[in-house]
C-alpha cells in the first residue's frame, strides 16, 4: 500500500509512518545483507580459485539475489493465498471498489477498478523490480563500504519516498499508492520500472568491475 507523501506544516505536527510498508521493504534488504561477503569469507574463495573467474562468481551472487527477493515475495503472495483459504475468501487478482478504498482511502477521489493484469503489476511486479533493485544496489554498495552503511543508504531511498514523491527516488516503485494506474497525479509504472532496471543493471556492472580488483583476502575482516 505505502503511503501518500509526508507533508508537514509545523513541528506540532504529528507524522503517522507507513510503519508495516517500512518492515515489509527493509527485510528484503535485511536478509541479503551481509550474503555476499560472507559466502565469500567461507567457501566462495575456493569456487573463485576453482572456476578461474571473478566475474562469473559476482554474476552468480547476482542470481542468487535474484532468487532471494522472488522467494520473499512469493512467500507474501503464498500467505495471503493461505488465508483466503482458510478464512474462506475467494483469491483473486481483480481488483474491486471496496478493496481500493480500504487501501488508498481518501487518496482515490472516485471508485477504482483495475484489471487483473494492471492490479498485479502495480501490486507485485512493480514492486518487485523496485525492491530488486535496491537488493543489487545494496549488495555493490557492500564492495565499497562497509555492509551497515550500504543498507543505511538503500534504506534512505525508503524513507525519502515518504516525503518525495519522485519517480527518481527509488522506493516509490514498492507503493501501490503512488502508482500511475491508482492516481492521475501518480507515478508512471513504466518509468518506475525503466528507472530500477536501470539501477539494476548499473548496479550488476559496477559490482562486476569492482570485484575484479578487489582484495578478497582482506574483506575477511
Amino acid at each position: 500500500q505505502g503511503k501518500e507523501p509526508i507533508v508537514k506544516t509545523s513541528t506540532a505536527d504529528r507524522v503517522d509512518l507507513p510503519v508495516l510498508w517500512l518492515l515489509v521493504t527493509s527485510g528484503c534488504l535485511f536478509i541479503n545483507l551481509d550474503y555476499l561477503l560472507k559466502d565469500l569469507t567461507n567457501a566462495g574463495q575456493q569456487i573463485i580459485i576453482r572456476s578461474k573467474s571473478r566475474t562469473l562468481w559476482y554474476l552468480s551472487k547476482c542470481f542468487w539475489n535474484l532468487g532471494s527477493c522472488l522467494l520473499y515475495f512469493a512467500a507474501a503472495g503464498i500467505t495471503c493465498a493461505v488465508f483466503a483459504w482458510t478464512t474462506g475468501a475467494q483469491l483473486s487478482a481483480q481488483n474491486t471498489t471496496e478493496l481500493s478504498f480500504v487501501l488508498f482511502g481518501f487518496a482515490v477521489s472516485e471508485p477504482l477498478t483495475l484489471a487483473p493484469a494492471y492490479a498485479v503489476l502495480a501490486s507485485w511486479v512493480i514492486p518487485f523490480l523496485t525492491m530488486l533493485a535496491l537488493s543489487m544496489l545494496q549488495m555493490t554498495l557492500c564492495l565499497y563500504v562497509k555492509p551497515i552503511i550500504s543498507f543505511v543508504i538503500c534504506n534512505s531511498q525508503l524513507v525519502l519516498s515518504l516525503y518525495l514523491n519522485s519517480a527518481f527516488v527509488l522506493g516509490n516503485g514498492a507503493m501501490t499508492i503512488r502508482s500511475g494506474f491508482a492516481s492521475e497525479n501518480g507515478i508512471s509504472p513504466t518509468v518506475s520500472a525503466v528507472l530500477a532496471i536501470v539501477v539494476m543493471i548499473a548496479s550488476v556492472v559496477a559490482g562486476c568491475l569492482r570485484f575484479r580488483h578487489t582484495d578478497i583476502l582482506s574483506l575477511e575482516e
